[in-house]
C-alpha cells in the first residue's frame, strides 16, 4: 500500500470516528445522572413520568398546566413592559425617582403574584394525586418546581 493510500485511509477513519463521536455527544441526556431527557412538553413530561399520572389525571393536569402557562406568560409580558419603562427613566438627566420606586414596587408585586400562583398550581397538582403519588410528589417537588419555574421560551428565532 502506498503512503498516500495509507494516509487517506487513516484520514477517512478519523473523520468517521469524529462524526460518530459528535453524533453520540448530542444524543446524551441533558443532565449527568443518566436520566432520560424529557422532550416535548419538558416539565410536563417530568411530572407525568415521576408521579405516574393516569389518563384522567393527565387530562386534569393538562388543564392546570395551561392555566399556569397562560398566567406565567402574561406576568412575564407585563414584567417586560415594566422593566422597559423602568430603564427608560434613565434616559433623562433627572429620572423621576418616585416613578422608579413605583415601577419597582409593581415589578415586585408581579413576582409575588407569580410565586403565589405557582404555589397554588402545585397545591392543585398534589390534590389530584392518589396517596401513593403524593409520596412521589413530596420526593420530587424541588426538581419539579425548578422545571416549572423557568420562564417560558420566547416564540420565534432566538435574538441576536
Amino acid at each position: 500500500m502506498s503512503k498516500i493510500k495509507f494516509l487517506t485511509a487513516g484520514l477517512l477513519i478519523l473523520l468517521a470516528l469524529n462524526a460518530v463521536t459528535l453524533f453520540k455527544l448530542f444524543q446524551l441526556p441533558s443532565d449527568q445522572k443518566g436520566r432520560k431527557e424529557h422532550t416535548g412538553e419538558g416539565p410536563a413530561d417530568l411530572i407525568i413520568e415521576r408521579l405516574k399520572l393516569d389518563a384522567g389525571q393527565q387530562k386534569q393536569f393538562a388543564e392546570l398546566r395551561h392555566q399556569h402557562q397562560d398566567f406565567t406568560r402574561n406576568i412575564h409580558e407585563q414584567g417586560k413592559k415594566l422593566h422597559d419603562e423602568y430603564f427608560a427613566l434613565l434616559k433623562t438627566d433627572e429620572p423621576d425617582k418616585a416613578k422608579a420606586d413605583s415601577i419597582a414596587g409593581l415589578m415586585a408585586s408581579h413576582q409575588k403574584e407569580l410565586e403565589l400562583f405557582t404555589f397554588e398550581h402545585f397545591q392543585k397538582l398534589r390534590a389530584i394525586c392518589r396517596d401513593d403519588q403524593k409520596k412521589l410528589f413530596d420526593q420530587t417537588i424541588d426538581e419539579i418546581a425548578k422545571q416549572v419555574g423557568r420562564p417560558p421560551r420566547p416564540e420565534g428565532p432566538p435574538p441576536n
